[in-house]
């Protein structure tokens, strides 16, 4: 069950539209479209959600928090989670919002994660409830990217494929339950007992993260910003950092701009030198050494293999 819509406030008029209604909380409901205007309303009963960007930037302020999503990020929010959104510039701005209602949510992880004999003879029945993901900004895996790549494609079309959306829609939410899944893996990795305290470290360092996505052509981040970011002495941040990560801030940072480098060469015309300033280099040799040293081969090899 899915229903397609351009208008959030639509999903409080159950009566003009039922199939709205119907799909927001236990199916999936897509809005998408630019925004109309700057200021939208505390929404209290949202199923789970997914957001993000085509264009433009969107805040969003939950739990005290105020998170900015860009193209290329999304957002989650957890079921019932109280938030408001607001655009600086409601013109520049397209967004993407998928909601998942409950009996989705259980439908598909069960599926993932319950044995198949269990399932065909209990068929209905729900054995997992699905997990709470971490509230914060992620950025697109290659997988995730292609789903949201294949959504928009079919809300560009006039005559939407239900069957094909309902498809990806369940497609990005597995990918959801698997990002969910490696992201508990990086929990785990942090060396303490206590799991609200290995929590808060992964909200703290991930915070910090979402800085580096944000800033990474900055060439003035040092650790004494990152740390202050998370709340925590530079030692402290760098261990945590470290056991999360395994490699240095330093090394994440340096990895980040590569891969961001990559992407540019592929999809754009800049020159080598062009790339290495977009991405934070200032010497474009130092660029070319740390490029060849990770991958090999040249940035301009890179580019025509």
């Amino acid at each position: 069950m899915i229903s397609i819509q351009d208008n959030w406030a639509r999903h409080d008029e159950p009566v003009k539209y039922p199939n709205l209604h119907r799909c927001f909380y236990n199916g999936y409901s897509v809005f998408y479209g630019k925004a109309v205007k700057p200021l939208y309303d505390k929404h209290t009963d949202a199923p789970f959600t997914f957001k993000t960007t085509i264009s433009g930037t969107e805040t969003y302020h939950y739990q005290q928090q105020k998170t900015a999503v860009l193209p290329g990020q999304y957002l989650l929010l957890n079921a019932s989670r109280e938030y408001s959104c607001a655009v600086q510039n409601p013109d520049e701005v397209v967004s993407l919002a998928v909601f998942f209602g409950t009996k989705v949510m259980q439908e598909v992880y069960n599926t993932l994660y319950v044995k198949e004999e269990i399932l065909l003879d209990n068929t209905g029945h729900q054995f997992l409830s699905p997990p709470q993901f971490f509230e914060k900004l992620y950025h697109y895996t290659p997988q995730a990217q292609q789903i949201q790549s294949g959504i928009l494609t079919q809300l560009a079309l006039q005559q939407h494929n239900q069957l094909l959306l309902e498809d990806l829609c369940m497609s990005l939410l597995t990918e959801l339950y698997q990002q969910a899944e490696r992201d508990r893996a990086l929990l785990n990795r942090i060396n303490v007992k206590k799991t609200s305290t290995r929590e808060e470290c992964h909200r703290r360092i991930s915070t910090a993260v979402d800085y580096l996505y944000a800033n990474y052509k900055r060439t003035d981040i040092d650790l004494d910003t990152l740390s202050g970011i998370a709340l925590l002495s530079p030692p402290h941040f760098s261990k945590l950092f470290k056991e999360m990560f395994n490699v240095s801030p330093y090394q994440y940072l340096k990895n980040m701009r590569l891969e961001k480098a990559c992407e540019l060469l592929k999809r754009t015309g800049l020159s080598v030198q062009e790339v290495a300033w977009s991405v934070g280099y200032e010497d474009c040799s130092a660029f070319i050494r740390s490029f060849k040293r990770k991958y090999q081969q040249t940035p301009e090899g890179f580019r025509y293999r």
